[in-house]
Formats: C-alpha cells, structure tokens, sequence
C-alpha cells in the first residue's frame, strides 16, 4: 500500500492552523487568521512569539497584562514532523509571518522568540525582519538550540529541571568544546538564563511570570572591546569565505586571509544549506561550528545534508566575540 505525503504548501498549513487558534483572543492581523495581536497600541516593545499550543499565546498574554504587546503565531508541531524533507514547510511559514508583522508593524522594534520546536521558525522571522530593516532587540529561544548563525544578540532560556534540552545539566559533546565555545562563534551576541521548572513545564501558573521576566528583562550593556578584539575585527576585513567546489556528497571551502592574520583569534565557519526550493538547513551534528585552524589559507571539506538533494552551500564566516562576520544575501 502506498501512503501519500500530505500537502506540505503554505496554503494547506495555513487552512490547518487556522483551525488551531481560531479561539485565539486579540486581532487576527493576518487574512488567514493564523496570527493574533494583544495591546497592538500599548507602547513597550512588542513581543512576537511562535508557540506549539492554543493555550500558551493565552497564559502568557495574561502574564504580560494590557501595556504589553503580544502578537502571537504557531509552529507546525502536531501538523509537521519535522525532518531534513519539510525545512521548506517552516520557511514558507515564517516568511508568511514576517510579511504580515511588516504589513501591520512596519519598522517597529520587537522582540522575537519561540519555545521548542517553534524556536527554528523563530529564527527564521527574526532573520527576515532584520533584512527588512526592523531593529530585532533580541531573539529569545526557550528550550532550543539552533544549529544557524545569528548576526544579532540571542538569549537562550533553558529549564533548571530540563534534562534533555539544558545543556548545563549533562556533559558536553566534546570536553574541548564546552558551553558557549559554539554560540560564541556563530552568534554576535548571547545571554543565558535558568527558568524555573522542566520541559513542558514553563506555561504554569508557578513558573510562567519568571519566564515572562526573562522574556522582557533588557540586554545587560555590551562590554567594552579590547585592543586584540578591535585588532582582531580590523584584520578579519581581509578574510574571504568562498565556496571552492560542489559536488552532490560535500563541498569544499577555501578562506583566505590578508594582512595580520596573525591578530585573528576564534575564526570558524558555520556551513548553512540552502536548497534548490528556498529550503535552509540547519547542521545536525554536535559540532556545527568548525574551527579554522590554519591560515592565510585553509580549506574544508563539508558533507551534504542527507535528503537535500542539490543544496548550494553558504559558509559563514564567524569569529569567537563577534559571530558572522558577514551575512549572507540572498538566502532568506
């Protein structure tokens, strides 16, 4: 017997979440009715949030109270399984939020967030709202740790009970590259939080104003760059990331340094997939950030995503301090 896949479009996700949140309160801003506003007029920064279920876009709104703004939207859990075969799924659907914020906000400062598995579409309307020239305060992620460079300041919430998903709670991958070697990298800016409660746990009564504070709470000020970082930036200018050679298995990176190369300290590549159909996908393995070790010239050899066929590699080129030192055009 032969199963057929179901419609993955924007259309057929769009009719299914509809269904979803239709008891959503505030204003539908969206004509599908798959995104809701709460206090769209009050003046604090407004707060755009990918949940995984009806009743958190509400216990939360309650937390917030009237002065704050709330849009909420709904990833595909429950709808989507999410595998390397339905990234495109997730891009279609953050680029349809993040026109519809634009429609409605235009530039207005946010903050951008998700919990869980809505944490990748998360990323995905926050990096579009960027290039759109939105001031995106921060990206706030609960519970989640993208495998995707970010040119701007994160901040990662993880549960003091949540074994699975905390990194702090069980021991690295690999003891030479201990929490935060890779935000640090492929991040221009992260925070770090412990909430109350495990997994699933955060939307109760007991633990939600905690995590509504850690949501809200602003940036710590930036710190003051020292002489080798100043020297560091300077000399990166001169650094170039190219992709070399494609093949349908892996390709292969060639950087190139300038002049004092010798000043740069913490330079890594984050290798982003871009399919043939818009797709992105993120680096499944533990160690998505590579070190490169050897300059003025170094090469590396990247695998292909397995199941993403014909996908164009993007190399970000990032430094330790600093995250992408470039950002690439063209991708969202």
């Amino acid at each position: 017997m032969i199963f057929l896949q179901p419609d993955l479009s924007l259309l057929a996700n769009l009719n299914r979440l509809a269904v979803l949140v239709k008891d959503w309160p505030g204003e539908p801003i969206d004509p599908a009715a798959t995104i809701f506003a709460l206090n769209p007029e009050a003046s604090a920064t407004p707060v755009y949030w990918c949940f995984n279920t009806a009743a958190e876009f509400m216990l939360l709104g309650k937390v917030f109270g009237a002065d704050q703004p709330l849009v909420g939207m709904r990833s595909l859990n429950q709808i989507v399984k999410v595998t390397q075969e339905t990234t495109l799924a997730l891009d279609l659907l953050a680029k349809h939020y993040a026109d519809s914020l634009l429609a409605r906000f235009g530039e207005r400062a946010c903050i951008v967030g998700g919990n869980c598995q809505a944490a990748g579409i998360a990323w995905r309307v926050a990096s579009h709202l960027r290039l759109a020239g939105v001031p995106v305060q921060r990206l706030v992620l609960l519970d989640a740790e993208p495998h995707l460079p970010y040119p701007d300041s994160i901040r990662l919430l993880f549960g003091a009970r949540s074994t699975a998903f905390n990194p702090y709670l069980k021991p690295p991958a690999d003891p030479l590259r201990r929490v935060p070697w890779h935000w640090e990298r492929a991040w221009h800016r992260f925070e770090t939080r412990i909430v109350p409660g495990g997994h699933g746990e955060y939307f109760t009564p007991e633990n939600l104003p905690e995590v509504a504070k850690a949501i809200l709470d602003p940036l710590e000020s930036h710190c003051v760059l020292s002489e080798m970082q100043r020297r560091s930036r300077a000399a990166c200018r001169s650094v170039r990331c190219k992709t070399v050679h494609v093949a349908e298995t892996a390709s292969t990176v060639e950087i190139i340094a300038g002049a004092n190369f010798e000043d740069i300290h913490g330079l890594a590549v984050v290798p982003l997939w871009h399919g043939p159909d818009g797709s992105l996908q993120r680096v499944s393995t533990a160690d998505w950030v590579v070190s490169v070790d050897t300059l003025p010239i170094w090469r590396g050899r990247f695998p292909a995503p397995a199941g993403l066929s014909g996908a164009r590699l993007v190399p970000v080129l990032c430094m330790a301090g600093f995250g992408p030192l470039v950002w690439p055009a063209g991708v969202l």
